[in-house]
């Protein structure tokens, strides 16, 4: 509400207060305009590693912030992507500084591993049988 230039209602699909009203109810979910409204206010690049495309969306790249944390994305849900050492002793990473390209190579391989393993779901084009009436239905919108 408060950046009502850089989140209009052509950005949001709907006017300011009816999107806040709306995403602020427990049934909905997050999406890209989360993350780029995450990234804005805690000044922060967000990497979302899509492991249906292999991608890297960086939001917040535009920003030049000096630290970078990233998200995987299945296709319906967003985890948070760490970095365990291999020494115990050794703290988890979490954030990175933006000026690391390794670990955005490191980033693509686990995508790349994510859906050479068939870890996403694609939601316009999944198969599901009803219960029911046993009707083979495909994606989404038919489910």
């Amino acid at each position: 509400m408060s950046d009502p230039v850089n989140f209009s209602e052509a950005f949001l699909g709907k006017t300011i207060n009816a999107y806040c009203q709306w995403i602020l109810k427990p049934d909905f979910w997050g999406g890209a305009i989360e993350i780029s409204i995450l990234s804005q206010y805690f000044n922060v690049e967000i990497a979302v590693v899509d492991t249906q495309s292999c991608r890297i969306d960086r939001f917040g790249e535009d920003k030049y912030y000096k630290e970078r944390i990233f998200v995987i994305y299945d296709g319906i849900h967003y985890d948070p992507l760490i970095m365990e050492p291999l020494e115990p002793s050794q703290s988890i990473h979490t954030v990175f500084p933006t000026s690391d390209a390794a670990v955005l190579g490191q980033a693509m391989e686990i995508a790349s591993e994510a859906k050479a393993s068939r870890q996403n779901t694609d939601v316009a084009n999944f198969s599901i049988r009803c219960l029911v009436c046993q009707k083979l239905l495909s994606g989404q919108t038919e489910a």
